[in-house]
């Protein structure tokens, strides 16, 4: 539990991930919009979740980090590798 906490908690990423989003894409015209319903954005700050549990290794962590890409994929239609790596200030176009 306080793992996932960490995964996310004073990520620069994410702030980045919002500000591109909002310049490159017309259609979001808030923060509160981007954060609230873009899947995309979504997908990608699941899949650092993922990613956390993934770097800690091990059978269970393993487990738990493909469980929640599958579910992203389930979602957002979006499949994305526990191990990746995703940088700030990029999204998926809608996530499709």
């Amino acid at each position: 539990r306080q793992l996932l906490w960490d995964a996310l908690r004073g990520d620069e990423r994410v702030g980045a991930d919002v500000a591109a989003i909002i310049k490159r894409d017309p259609a979001a015209t808030t923060h509160l919009q981007t954060i609230a319903y873009l899947k995309g954005f979504h997908a990608v700050q699941a899949q650092r979740a993922a990613h956390v549990f993934w770097k800690a290794g091990g059978f269970e962590n393993d487990h738990v980090a493909f469980a929640i890409q599958d579910r992203i994929n389930e979602l957002f239609a979006v499949c994305v590798h526990p191990g990746a790596q995703i940088g700030g200030g990029g999204f998926f176009y809608y996530a499709t």
